[in-house]
C-alpha cells in the first residue's frame, strides 16, 4: 500500500503548508506537538510510511527511491492546491523528502523549499549495517540516539511490534545512494544538532551541492533529536522559510521586464 499524507493541523487555509517526512521508525505523530506552534495560515501535514500507524502490517518498499516516488504521488495534489509548501525531512526523512522532491520536479511540480535535518549528504553513503544487527544491538543503538525510545523498546510486545519497522527503515537508508544529476531546483535549508553523534557539520553542509538554487545552514544545540527540545524555535524557523521564499517569489514575478 502507498504511503499516506495526512493533515496534522485543523486549519483549512490550504495557502501555506509544511510537510514532514519522519525519521526511521517514526510516524507523523512524533511531530503533532508542532501544531501548537503554527502561525495562522500555515497547515502541517505528515507522511506515514508503510508499516506503521494506519498502515501497520503493510510491507516496506524495495528501495528508498521507490518509497519516495510513492510519497510524491500522494503529495502532488496538496502541493498543487497550496500557495507555498516547505518540505521538511529529519534523518531518514531527509533522504525520502529529497527523492520525493526530485520526483515531483520531474513531473513539473515545484516546492517552495526543502529542509534537510540530521542527515549527511547522500554521496557519502554509510558503512553502517544496523538492518543486519542483532535485536539487542539494534535496540541499544536506537536507545542511545533517543532515550525516549528506551522505555518503549523495553516492553516485549512493543519491541516485537516496532523493531521490524525500524530494521526495514535502516535497510532503506543503508542501501540508498544518490543517482546521477541529483540536483533539485528549489532552495535547500540544512539543519543539524551540534552534538549529533550520527553526523558531522561538514557532511551535512555538503547538501549545498544538491540544489541549483540558494542554500542555507542552521545548526541547533543538541544531539540527533535536537528538534524535540526546540519545537517553538524550529516551527518558527520553518514558517519564516515559507514566508521568505513566498515573498521573494512574488517580488521576482512583479519585476518589470527589461
Amino acid at each position: 500500500m502507498s504511503p499516506r499524507v495526512q493533515a496534522l493541523s485543523r486549519s483549512s487555509a490550504r495557502n501555506r503548508a509544511i510537510v514532514v517526512f519522519p525519521h526511521a521508525g517514526a510516524s507523523p505523530r512524533f511531530y503533532s506537538s508542532w501544531c501548537r506552534e503554527l502561525p495562522a495560515g500555515v497547515d502541517l501535514y505528515g507522511v506515514t510510511y508503510p508499516g506503521r500507524d494506519q498502515l501497520f502490517g503493510e510491507p516496506a518498499p524495495d528501495t528508498l527511491v521507490d518509497l519516495a516516488s510513492d510519497c510524491a504521488t500522494e503529495l502532488a495534489p496538496i502541493i498543487q492546491s497550496s500557495g507555498s509548501v516547505v518540505i521538511f525531512g529529519h534523518s531518514m526523512g531527509s533522504y525520502v523528502a529529497f527523492e520525493a522532491v526530485r520526483s515531483l520536479e520531474q513531473s513539473g511540480i515545484s516546492v517552495t523549499a526543502l529542509v534537510m535535518s540530521g542527515a549527511e549528504a547522500p554521496h557519502f553513503g554509510t558503512e553502517q549495517a544496523w538492518h543486519r544487527a542483532s535485536d539487542d544491538d539494534l535496540v541499544r543503538h536506537i536507545s542511545e540516539l533517543d532515550v525516549r525510545s528506551r522505555e518503549v523498546l523495553a516492553v516485549p510486545e512493543l519491541r516485537r511490534m516496532f523493531l521490524p519497522i525500524i530494521r526495514d527503515d535502516h535497510r532503506l537508508v543503508e542501501r540508498y545512494r544518490d543517482e546521477p544529476n541529483p540536483q533539485v531546483s528549489c532552495p535547500i535549508h540544512i539543519m543539524y544538532g551540534e552534538s549529533d553523534p550520527e553526523v558531522s557539520a561538514s557532511r551535512c553542509t555538503a547538501w549545498a551541492a544538491y540544489t541549483r538554487a540558494d542554500w542555507h545552514v542552521r545548526p541547533f544545540p543538541g544531539d540527533h533529536f535536537y528538534l524535540a527540545a526546540h519545537t517553538a524555535q524550529l516551527v518558527a524557523y520553518l514558517a519564516d522559510i515559507l514566508l521568505f521564499h513566498q515573498e521573494r517569489s512574488r517580488t521576482i514575478r512583479a519585476r518589470p521586464m527589461p
